[in-house]
């Protein structure tokens, strides 16, 4: 198998230092993967942040839209009621103003009838 003695030796030495080197790449491999498990970790975590804080615009959108939605409502149901008193005052006011012509066509009657 080996010529000597000086081969054998020479073939340890080497296996010896292969096994030194693949030691240290494979810890070397252990250090990249541990960082990059700590990256992946690191950026599913500012992942889950950055979902969280999404998820809470989109509350806040919600719930300003519903706010809104609702003064819109209520901004609409104010003017329908001012309108309607606006009919309302319209209407009493010429009802007013027919009531004053007839009170003043009686007063006229009743000075020509009187006088």
């Amino acid at each position: 198998m080996f010529r000597s003695w000086v081969e054998f030796f020479a073939w340890l030495a080497n296996v010896a230092q292969n096994r030194v080197h693949l030691t240290k790449e494979v810890e070397e491999l252990k250090a990249k993967g541990k960082t990059h498990f700590d990256d992946l970790h690191k950026t599913n975590e500012a992942k889950r942040i950055a979902e969280s804080k999404l998820f809470d615009a989109e509350m806040a959108i919600e719930v300003d839209h519903h706010g809104f939605k609702e003064e819109k409502d209520r901004s609409a149901k104010e003017k329908t009621d001012l309108i309607i008193a606006r009919d309302y005052a319209i209407t009493t006011k010429a009802d007013v103003e027919a009531k004053v012509k007839a009170a003043e066509l009686r007063v006229i009657e009743l000075r020509v009838a009187g006088g």
